[in-house]
C-alpha cells in the first residue's frame, strides 16, 4: 500500500501546484485589465483546479 500512498501524495502535490498557477494567472490577468473571456476562462479554471483538489483531499 505504500506504493498507493506515494503515487496519492504526488498527486495531491501536483493539484495544489496547478491550483497555485492557475489563480496567479487568475491574478495577473486581473491585474492587467484582461479581456473579460480571458478572465472567465481563468475563473472556470480555477473552479475546475479546486474540484481535483476536493477529490483527493
Amino acid at each position: 500500500m505504500v506504493n498507493g500512498i506515494a503515487s496519492t501524495r504526488w498527486a495531491t502535490h501536483i493539484a495544489f501546484t496547478d491550483a497555485r498557477r492557475i489563480t496567479q494567472k487568475l491574478s495577473a490577468d486581473l491585474a492587467a485589465g484582461a479581456d473579460p473571456r480571458v478572465i472567465a476562462e481563468d475563473r472556470a479554471a480555477v473552479a475546475q483546479s479546486r474540484g481535483r483538489l476536493d477529490q483527493l483531499v
